[in-house]
């Protein structure tokens, strides 16, 4: 490969990123130059599915919700493609070919009037055409709302859509976009592959850095390797159940994992790398140019990270700043590592002190045995820096490169991060997807909640609803006990399942990756609990203490609400019962009322 071709392939992933100043190729209208360079789209279940109604030629109306950056435009692109036409520049409703007509942006449309009636146009053609519509929801709401006759069923299939992923009815399907998760099974390594793959990166012939000095490169590299790639699927997929992560952003992360520069938000380029390394040397790049410090912000400033809740949510993961004592031990003596020895001229095992770069083996053994005092110290002003903490990039390397050593992802996530219970969601929810949960998971989840909104520890009686005025005027998941409540119904385990949010037609429309579960009374479509994330945390962490946790506000509001529905929909229990955690044991005290 040339120099110039290597150039462009670096100038690409800085115009995906969303935390370089050129941004161009975050945009589909720009992303003509990007492809040139690394290749076609990576397909996705959406753009297969859609080409495939292209061929069709069934009439309906199709329509693409979502937010900025979830691909409703590269989709739209594949079905015009599929048709042998090109994106059209105009937002408008356009005929693409006979019997086929698009609106790429409704948003794009000036004004509401006319985006209501450019929707009213669609819905016509649609008794005889094809009409694919791509929608922000807040817009396509505003337009449907303007004139209700007109549109009559589509409200009732959107909000359908929005809190299924994907509905129909006879002639209209609407499709969350924001369902689509990166890091399904069937898109996660395309992503990668579209910016690591090897014929991209294997080298300026003519560098003067050479192979092991390019931080790009190796990298690029790095992300190539199944360990690292596992675990930061894992990270990514933990996070997309607590933020949005849409395609954009994930390409984004992945671009400046490579490219990023911790001097400035502009990132690196052959010439930047060429000329640091001809006035520095080895002190040019180091472990904060590692793809795993990059990966959690390092150098960026907290206000472009606030702007990027992908980014803001991996950080609060932790990794990096929880203590591991046969980790930490590590550090202090690398033979305890059966493996091989690693390169220790690559930058990502280099730390740059006051008294020179060592890597990271040089830096334990001058903590552990040297009698220089200078070094001593420096190791150690490295070790606890409040911005670059040597200890902090230490294990992050060894959460992506050490996951084997450390027991397997799992042990991994338990160990350095706080997520402590993030694996065990992720495969809960994967096998609720295959229809596999067992008695187990959901006693697990039952015992949970039932410390959290009353502080009975125990199965056996089922789920306890309380009172629904004990409920609303106690703080459920505080750290203080709570107080005795009234029980309003205990509702056998029995009648509960757990199950996947994605199934049926999303599933079939969408690329999904199963990062949440429900927990469901009687197989009903309304009365259910989502679990995401945060709120499964509380309630393994309530079960595993038999006591009160920490929580968030948004959880446990979603827990009132959840037991205010059980509470109006069962019978309150013949005698009267009482949770009361404040006794040596918890229990339920039945009540006897006093015969007149």
């Amino acid at each position: 490969m040339t120099e110039e071709a290597q150039l462009g392939v670096v100038d690409a992933l800085l115009s995906l990123s969303i935390f370089g100043a050129s941004q161009e190729g975050a945009y589909r209208e720009h992303f003509a130059s990007i492809s040139r360079i690394l290749g076609s789209d990576v397909p996705t279940k959406l753009s297969t599915w859609t080409s495939r109604w292209a061929t069709s030629r069934r009439p309906g109306l199709v329509i693409l919700t979502g937010n900025a950056g979830t691909g409703k435009t590269a989709v739209a692109q594949s079905y015009c493609a599929t048709l042998g036409r090109e994106l059209p520049e105009d937002d408008g409703l356009l005929s693409i070919s006979k019997g086929h007509w698009l609106i790429k942006d409704l948003s794009g449309i000036p004004t509401l009037t006319s985006r209501t009636k450019a929707l009213k146009d669609a819905l016509r053609y649609a008794s005889k055409s094809q009409v694919l519509v791509c929608a922000n929801e807040g817009v396509l709401r505003r337009s449907l709302e303007n004139a209700p006759k007109a549109f009559a069923t589509l409200p009732a299939v959107l909000d359908e859509a929005l809190r299924r992923g994907a509905a129909e009815n006879k002639f209209c399907t609407i499709v969350n976009v924001n369902r689509q998760r990166a890091t399904s099974d069937g898109l996660w390594s395309g992503l990668l592959d579209f910016v690591t793959r090897g014929d991209l990166w294997p080298g300026c012939a003519d560098c003067p850095v050479g192979s092991t000095g390019c931080p790009m490169m190796k990298n690029a590299e790095s992300l190539r390797r199944d360990d690292v790639r596992a675990a930061l699927r894992f990270a990514l997929r933990y996070a997309s159940g607590i933020t949005i992560p849409t395609l954009r952003d994930v390409l984004s992360l992945l671009a400046w994992a490579i490219v990023g520069d911790t001097a400035d938000h502009s990132g690196l380029n052959c010439q930047k790398v060429k000329e640091k390394t001809r006035d520095l040397g080895e002190s040019a790049f180091d472990a904060k140019h590692a793809y795993y410090s990059l990966l959690f912000g390092t150098g960026l400033s907290f206000e472009t990270i606030e702007r990027s809740p992908l980014l803001g949510v991996i950080k609060s993961s932790g990794i990096g700043d929880v203590s591991d004592l046969e980790v930490d031990e590590w550090l202090r003596d690398s033979s305890l590592i059966p493996e091989t020895p690693v390169e220790t001229r690559v930058h990502s095992n280099r730390v740059l002190t006051t008294v020179g770069v060592m890597s990271f083996e040089t830096l334990g053994d001058n903590l552990s045995t040297s009698e220089d005092l200078d070094k001593v110290d420096a190791a150690l002003d490295a070790l606890t820096d409040k911005t670059d903490s040597a200890m902090a990039m230490w294990r992050r390397k060894a959460f992506f490169e050490r996951t084997q050593r450390l027991g397997g992802i799992s042990a991994a996530v338990q160990r350095l991060s706080l997520w402590r219970y993030g694996n065990e969601l992720l495969d809960l929810a994967a096998r609720c997807g295959r229809g596999q949960s067992n008695t187990g998971d959901l006693q697990h989840i039952v015992k949970g909640l039932n410390v959290l909104v009353t502080g009975f520890p125990n199965v056996g009686e089922g789920l306890i609803v309380p009172d629904s005025a004990g409920l609303f005027s106690r703080d459920p998941g505080a750290f203080t006990p709570p107080k005795p409540s009234i029980v309003h119904a205990q509702i056998p385990t029995s009648r509960f399942t757990l199950r996947s949010p994605d199934r049926g037609l999303v599933a079939d429309i969408l690329d999904v990756d199963h990062v949440e579960i429900e927990l469901v009374l009687d197989d009903s479509e309304t009365l259910f609990l989502t679990i995401v994330p945060e709120m499964y945390e509380c309630i393994r962490e309530a079960e595993a203490l038999a006591g009160p946790v920490g929580r968030g506000d948004a959880t446990m509001t979603e827990l009132r609400d959840f037991y205010s529905r059980l509470s109006m929909g069962e019978q309150t229990t013949q005698s009267i019962r009482i949770a009361d955690s404040s006794r040596s044991a918890a229990s339920l005290v039945t009540v006897t009322l006093p015969q007149i």
